[in-house]
């Protein structure tokens, strides 16, 4: 029984070991894309971005706290009638504001640049203003359900302590004593 379930904790250990270094390369990319837009400016987002659904306005299909991961869109042609894509704001009520909703009808506006009626599947009407091509973000490709509710948890103290900062002292701990256990038996000898 001691070795089925010591082969089964270092089962669960490897599998968390490669969903930390996965998160962990995700988060290195994006750190690193985010800065390189930060320096050189438009024309170098990120391939890949990820928004917190902060309203039901999409509901069913996409909740409040939902995460949605865009990719990048290099031409208005990319977009169709009926693809959800992550957008900034020109409403001037809402200016800047980052919005996810459907796209209903793909129009011209009066300069002749490609622009987006959306709307929220929740709403009853579509958006105030009309999404401009180069205000779009990306457009989604998955959701992942609630996983804002750990964003959040994560952004307060408590939840760095619990999350962050704890598990990290768990393992070097753990690792200084597995080096002072082999310095120990190497002295014996």
């Amino acid at each position: 029984m001691k070795d089925i379930l010591k082969i089964v904790g270092k089962v669960i250990s490897g599998v968390l070991f490669l969903i930390l270094m996965l998160v962990i390369a995700f988060l290195l990319y994006y750190y690193i894309s985010i800065r390189i837009y930060a320096m050189k400016g438009p024309g170098h987002e990120p391939i890949i971005s990820i928004y917190t659904v902060m309203t039901g306005s999409m509901s069913p299909h996409i909740n409040k706290m939902d995460i949605v991961v865009n990719s990048k869109i290099k031409s208005a042609n990319d977009i169709k009638v009926g693809d959800v894509i992550t957008f900034v704001s020109s409403n001037l009520q809402m200016p800047n504001v980052i919005v996810t909703h459907r796209v209903n009808a793909i129009l011209k506006d009066d300069n002749g640049e490609v622009c987006y009626e959306t709307k929220g599947d929740a709403n009853q009407v579509a958006d105030q203003a009309c999404a401009k091509f180069h205000n779009v973000i990306g457009k989604v490709m998955f959701k992942i359900p609630k996983v804002g509710y750990v964003q959040k948890f994560l952004k307060t103290t408590k939840g760095w302590l619990l999350c962050v900062i704890i598990p990290a002292l768990l393992v070097i701990i753990n690792n200084l004593i597995k080096i002072i256990k082999t310095k120990l038996n190497v002295n014996k000898e």
